[in-house]
């Protein structure tokens, strides 16, 4: 009785420790004092401690009733004496209001053997586990978008000269934006890891749109009906069939091909002529609903004037078994992108980098947007991507230029899908687990 009660003792203080030294503890998912692995000590050390309290109060019961029935030489009758011997197997032996009178000491040992289970409601071994962030430096992959396959480049005269230009946006580039367009969302990276969430903030290109004002208004409606200008900052929605006035064929093929969507008029227009656009790289031109209607230079046009902005996203990428989820729960506008001229010209790659990055994104998502016009019929006219996917069909000036903002959203969040667009190498940052 007394080893019983001795290692019952001793397991309980050692139960209670390792409690306490766990208590407040991040619980590792590896090594000896994992969840699992600190349950089942916990579950052993609760069975142990009860099994030998048990073992102790049965042995003081039969010790005490034996006492009784040789020292003390006690007259029992029968009757109570079933209700002893069976005391510690049957509970309903305990309701005998006699054998309490007669033996109330054996009896209360009774009760507490069959009260000792409830121990488990207050035992030390039950622990509670909450989850509680924490962080911690670790070396993991960064995403960072990277602008060097985002466009083509052509290197004018000997290889060894540190100089390259502009040529147009890269094939997976324009690719990567027609799967946008036509999904209408963004695509997420893949994942090798079935179920999680994290969130990365960053800043990144952005389309801000707003109303043209009356001075470009006005040079627009010049411009268009002067024969053989080159409108490749044009672009179209709604039901109408607008038509490019282009009669020079190389011209016109240079436009489709290498200077969509780009406001560069002092490469294609006389620099002398009456109100000429400057160039602006990071703009983009837009006109659209009732184009074809208007008969003069002096008409209502609906003219969009889309630019670049640095922009901070907070987005949040969710997999469920491997299935991705991405949200944007935040988005700032800062400051618009200043563009560098590459007109007929070179410039140093150093230098025009971020230029060229930002100039590649707005020529592939312009790409989408602008029509072909391959003669000099309005029937000629090819739709954009766009446009016949219905994704800008949309005929309110608001609601036109909030769709071309959320699209290119979606194409720089897309940018991530493609291991090509991101930097390799990973990079310290405070990881944040739960």
């Amino acid at each position: 009785m007394l080893f019983s009660l001795l290692s019952a003792t001793i397991l309980a203080i050692l139960h209670d420790r390792m409690n306490r030294s766990l208590n407040g503890n991040t619980v590792d998912s590896n090594g000896p004092w994992n969840q699992q692995w600190t349950s089942r000590y916990a579950t052993a050390l609760a069975f142990l401690i009860r099994m030998f309290f048990v073992t102790c109060v049965g042995t003081a019961f039969v010790q005490r009733q034996w006492l009784n029935l040789s020292t003390y030489q006690q007259a029992i009758r029968v009757q109570n004496l079933d209700v002893l011997s069976n005391a510690l197997a049957t509970p309903f032996s305990l309701f005998s209001h006699l054998a309490w009178l007669r033996n109330p000491l054996l009896l209360t040992i009774a009760l507490i053997s069959w009260t000792l289970p409830f121990a488990a409601v207050v035992t030390p071994g039950t622990l509670s586990v909450e989850p509680r962030p924490y962080t911690y430096s670790a070396n993991r992959s960064a995403l960072r978008l990277s602008g060097d396959d985002l466009f083509l480049v052509w290197v004018p005269g000997q290889l060894s000269e540190p100089e390259v230009a502009y040529l147009r946006p890269s094939p997976r580039l324009s690719s990567l934006a027609f799967t946008v367009a036509t999904a209408s969302q963004i695509l997420s990276m893949k994942s090798n890891i079935a179920n999680q969430t994290y969130f990365m903030n960053f800043t990144g290109p952005a389309l801000k749109c707003a109303d043209a004002n009356a001075t470009m208004i006005a040079k627009l409606g010049h411009l268009r009906f002067d024969d053989g200008a080159a409108l490749e900052y044009l672009a179209w929605i709604g039901d109408t069939a607008p038509w490019l006035q282009i009669e020079n064929s190389t011209l016109q093929q240079s436009i489709l091909q290498d200077y969509i969507f780009y406001d560069s008029a002092p490469d294609v227009f006389d620099p002398t002529m009456e109100n000429p656009i400057e160039s602006a790289d990071n703009t983009l031109w837009i006109i659209n609903g009732d184009y074809m209607n208007t008969t003069s230079a002096n008409g209502p046009l609906n003219v969009k004037e889309c630019q670049l902005w640095n922009a901070s996203y907070e987005t949040e990428f969710t997999y469920r078994n491997f299935e991705p989820t991405t949200v944007i729960h935040g988005f700032t506008y800062h400051n618009p992108i200043l563009s560098i001229s590459t007109s007929n010209s070179t410039i140093y790659r150093t230098i025009a980098q971020s230029n060229y990055f930002h100039k590649a994104i707005l020529a592939g998502f312009g790409s989408l947007i602008i029509g072909a016009d391959v003669g000099n019929s309005s029937k000629s006219y090819q739709p954009s991507i766009l446009e016949r996917f219905g994704i800008l069909s949309a005929r309110n000036s608001t609601q036109f230029g909030k769709t071309l903002e959320d699209n290119f959203q979606n194409l720089t969040m897309s940018l991530f899908s493609v291991p090509e667009f991101l930097y390799v190498p990973g990079s310290n940052g405070v990881i944040t687990e739960y």
